[in-house]
């Protein structure tokens, strides 16, 4: 089971809607996770704004990846 499934499990236990929740489970980091994100799920479905949820050790680190990830231009994010 990966981190994801954990997430949205321990989202839905807490009466968040499952189909309120994305999971993005194609990457191994939190670049990845940040890249996978726009790439497959945020983009196509023009999803703005998003939340993303953390923890508080995290946060900064998150942070600057989001930023850094959506500063690109889409051209720069290969969609194939």
């Amino acid at each position: 089971i990966n981190e994801a499934t954990v997430s949205a499990a321990y989202l839905i236990e807490r009466n968040i809607p499952s189909n309120k929740i994305l999971i993005e489970n194609w990457s191994l980091d939190t670049i990845g996770n940040t890249y996978f994100a726009r790439q497959c799920i945020i983009e196509p479905m023009e999803l703005h704004p998003l939340a993303v949820i953390t923890n508080d050790f995290h946060m900064a680190r998150t942070k600057l990846i989001f930023d850094w990830i959506f500063s690109l231009s889409t051209s720069a994010i290969d969609r194939s």
